[in-house]
């Protein structure tokens, strides 16, 4: 069979010279040389996290005031003072420390992840905290607790560990860390 009359255009070159080329003839990328689908990924989870982050910070920020203000709002209440005891009921003073203890959770479990979020991501940008944009994105499971963005928050970790573990934003990092711009990884300088 002639190689050059051959139908399959995907068939190995056994022409082809060099140790450097594997079984299809292509070359596979230089250590050094950045897959630039990655690179942009890099940045589109840093906003993710920016974006995420900041959603997770107003429901914390939300949650925290409804569990400062609330236990007054209850005890205040003209209707909660003229109702007669319940038996089977919680008092007001339970409700109170009860919701008071539940919006404190809810809002912690939304407020710091978040602000880890909005920090990694800002960080990101440029790149640099690989380490912590990791982290940022498994603190995200926190908010669960918070019975908000949960699932946001499963869809980024899952896409942003398969951008954070490939070897191309690893490299990308390593090189942020070292000063390196995304900007100028991009543009290949």
């Amino acid at each position: 069979m002639n190689p050059e009359n051959s139908e399959n255009p995907h068939a190995p070159n056994p022409y082809a010279v060099g140790a450097d080329q594997n079984t299809f003839g292509a070359q596979p990328p230089a250590s050094e040389e950045l897959q630039q689908g990655i690179l942009s990924q890099i940045r589109v989870v840093a906003i993710m996290l920016i974006v995420h982050g900041s959603m997770l910070l107003l429901a914390g920020i939300f949650f925290l005031i409804m569990a400062a203000f609330l236990p007054g709002i209850i005890t205040s209440s003209q209707q909660v003072q003229a109702a007669p005891a319940n038996q089977n009921g919680p008092t007001p003073e339970q409700l109170s420390k009860l919701l008071t203890g539940t919006y404190l959770v809810m809002g912690l479990a939304a407020f710091l992840p978040g602000l880890i979020q909005l920090v990694a991501g800002i960080r990101n940008l440029y790149p640099k905290g690989r380490t912590l944009g990791i982290i940022a994105l498994f603190s995200g499971l926190l908010s669960v607790a918070s019975c908000y963005c949960a699932p946001t928050s499963l869809g980024l970790l899952v896409y942003g560990l398969i951008i954070y573990f490939n070897p191309t934003a690893v490299r990308a990092f390593e090189l942020g860390n070292q000063g390196v711009k995304l900007d100028h990884m991009l543009q290949g300088k």
